[in-house]
């Protein structure tokens, strides 16, 4: 009898030994992580907290800022403070009219300025280090958004401003996915809600409100509430970072095989999908080019380099599979604004200019843990920017 309780007990001994070996492996693991110099530490982007509630969705376009609020967001390699006013902006204080010319920008995240403070951003950097408030510079911009959200907050809100100049800030890999449902639905099914062009029976585009079920948003939130003991954790642990920073590169490199996510803006052969992706963009492009000379003003469209592009390693993986060209979706958004009439501007060569020149040292133009800019990319922007725009407008500020 005891030799039979005691084989009983081995195997829960067995077990409690391994968990406990496998604890001591992972402590051990995070010790040396940690004593990793900066540089060297692992940089997969985990998760965020938020320090007060600042996204709220918006009825017109889909999602924006709460009004008149502040929050601070803390994630892997950066924290950052963003107020919104009254307009629900990331912007100062504006008032519909205005006493000095003002440039209207739209964009998503890398215009709003995910990651950096209030101050860092490129369109603060533009009204009060260069133009030292002789031009507003007014930020429209908001993340998880496309061209065609970017169309109507420039409808919805963007006009009232009266602005002189509307510029469209435009990310290779991201902006044509955002335009794309088909993108939505099979990879973001809890985007929430928002329009899309889509196209009808006859070709023609429509604009078309997407919802997820409620079914959808009760799984969602049961899952948030049952793991959100975990993000504390997941956030501050360098093994889960490191295992996260694995995950993506290995994610990253099977979708440049198959041509998948964003990789495929960059295929000179686009499949179905990202061709209706391109001409989503253009048709959103019409429209806003539409609307802003209808109000008298001067559309601009500047493509961003993006993260893959800046990055020699990159770009240079991206560029030696065959079908694939890392300046194609250049040529393609080039071509595009050329047959709408949208005067257009790339922002990759100065960029490029910089980094050859200054070879700046970590975290670069981007993030470490984030493809989004850090303050560097957002003042080489804003210095590229500072004598093109007053130029649009036919004004000389003198420096």
């Amino acid at each position: 009898m005891r030799d039979l309780s005691q084989s009983r007990r081995r195997p829960a001994k067995l077990m409690a030994a391994a968990c406990l070996i496998a604890l001591e492996t992972l402590l051990v693991l995070e010790a040396l992580l940690r004593a990793l110099p900066a540089r060297l530490r692992p940089s997969g982007r985990t998760s965020s907290e938020w320090s007060a509630p600042y996204g709220v969705p918006h009825p017109a376009w889909g999602s924006w800022h709460r009004p008149d609020a502040c929050a601070t967001e803390t994630a892997d390699c950066f924290q950052a403070r963003y107020c919104a006013n009254s307009f629900g902006m990331r912007d100062k204080p504006r008032r519909l009219a205005g006493a000095v010319p003002r440039v209207a920008f739209l964009g998503d995240s890398y215009l709003e300025g995910l990651g950096v403070d209030d101050g860092e951003t490129m369109t603060r950097l533009l009204e009060d280090v260069w133009w030292q408030g002789r031009i507003e510079a007014l930020n429209l911009g908001v993340r998880n958004i496309g061209t065609t959200q970017e169309w109507l907050i420039y409808r919805e809100l963007a006009r009232k401003f009266r602005p002189d100049l509307v510029v469209l800030l435009f990310d290779n890999t991201t902006d044509p996915l955002d335009n794309s449902w088909w993108f939505r639905r099979d990879h973001r099914p809890l985007a929430g809600t928002r329009p899309y062009l889509l196209k009808d029976a006859a070709g023609r585009f429509e604009l078309v409100h997407r919802e997820n079920s409620q079914a959808q948003l009760a799984r969602q939130a049961g899952r948030e509430r049952r793991m959100s003991w975990l993000l504390p954790l997941v956030r501050r642990s360098m093994v889960l970072r490191a295992l996260t920073a694995v995950h993506s590169r290995g994610n990253s490199a099977r979708m440049l095989v198959r041509g998948l996510g964003p990789f495929g803006a960059y295929a000179t052969r686009p499949d179905r999908d990202w061709e209706l992706s391109w001409e989503t963009t253009e048709e959103a492009l019409a429209r806003l080019k539409e609307d802003v000379e209808r109000d008298g003003s001067k559309l601009l469209v500047i493509q961003l380099p993006d993260h893959f592009q800046v990055d020699p390693q990159a770009a240079a993986e991206i560029a030696a599979r065959p079908g694939y060209d890392i300046l194609h979706p250049n040529r393609r958004l080039r071509e595009m604004t050329r047959r709408l009439g949208i005067s257009y501007l790339s922002l990759y060569e100065p960029f490029m200019r910089h980094r050859d020149r200054q070879r700046p040292a970590q975290p670069g133009f981007n993030l470490p843990c984030d493809p989004h800019w850090a303050p560097l990319g957002h003042r080489v922007a804003a210095e590229a920017l500072a004598d093109v725009l007053p130029r649009m407008l036919g004004k000389r500020l003198v420096r």
